[in-house]
């Protein structure tokens, strides 16, 4: 990601993938992931996509930590890791997913 010349954004899948890998070694990478792409809505759901696909223990504290800062398919996107963790869903969360549904 450091090598991308000033301006391009990497693609979305490539950081999907990473994020997807570095759960599993780095969750705290994931996070700078995702604060440096927070401005980029397609990039920020792209890396909630890797987080979820995981299946990491770290990824529902990730999904936590990002609720209510992220576009609407990343808000799906986390509400569904959480779910999946078995985690504790506010009613904000309960509604996210049924609409997910």
């Amino acid at each position: 990601m450091e090598s991308a010349p000033a301006g391009e954004e990497p693609p979305a899948p490539v950081l999907s993938g990473l994020a997807r890998e570095l759960m599993r070694s780095d969750p705290d990478a994931v996070r700078k992931l995702l604060d440096r792409f927070a401005q980029s809505p397609t990039l920020a759901v792209a890396i909630m996509s890797g987080v979820h696909e995981s299946k990491a223990p770290q990824a529902q504290d990730i999904a936590r930590e990002r609720r209510g800062s992220l576009p609407r398919m990343g808000e799906s996107i986390a509400v569904l890791t959480l779910a999946r963790a078995g985690a504790p869903l506010t009613e904000a969360d309960v509604t996210m997913l049924a609409r997910a549904a």
